[in-house]
């Protein structure tokens, strides 16, 4: 038995079919979860802002990038039609084009094509963390509705991070 497979089995272990319902959800909405996701935007941002001194700052930023990129491109796709996924899909969706506009940013050398991209990339940056955001907050309303039980205080979500679970 896996890892993912007996933290979701002593998870879930109830009687109370609403209750075992509820942690499977949040379980499953874990398994989308990625724990620095807003930090690891921040730090593309602030790559960006100090790349006129730092020689270094593309590889950084498009290393940065990569992690989250391979951190979705892993995930299975979310269910459809359940509404709590829908920000994971906005991510999805806005990925690419933030990688171009990084992209852009580092290959144009013309001022006003790399100020296009600046504006572009914070743009993205602001609705891919509100979509981050939102999930956040979906899957701590779960949490807290499940922690309402009794003998449920302590249930956690296991969140893959690239060191484990945390």
């Amino acid at each position: 038995m896996s890892l993912d497979q007996q933290l979701e089995q002593s998870a879930i272990s109830t009687t109370n079919g609403r209750l075992a319902e509820l942690k499977s959800k949040a379980l499953e909405m874990g398994a989308y979860y990625y724990h620095e996701f807003i930090d690891h935007i921040g730090k593309i941002q602030q790559t960006i802002a100090n790349s006129s001194i730092d020689p270094k700052s593309k590889d950084t930023a498009e290393g940065i990038l990569s992690q989250i990129e391979k951190f979705y491109e892993e995930l299975p796709e979310p269910p459809d039609g359940r509404e709590e996924f829908s920000p994971i899909l906005t991510i999805k969706e806005i990925l690419p084009r933030f990688k171009q506009a990084l992209r852009n940013y580092f290959t144009r050398e013309d001022k006003a094509e790399r100020g296009l991209a600046v504006i572009t990339l914070g743009r993205l940056a602001v609705r891919l963390t509100q979509s981050h955001e939102s999930y956040h907050a979906n899957l701590l309303a779960l949490l807290h509705e499940i922690r309402d039980y009794p003998n449920e205080k302590d249930f956690v979500v296991p969140i893959k991070h690239p060191r484990g679970y945390i």
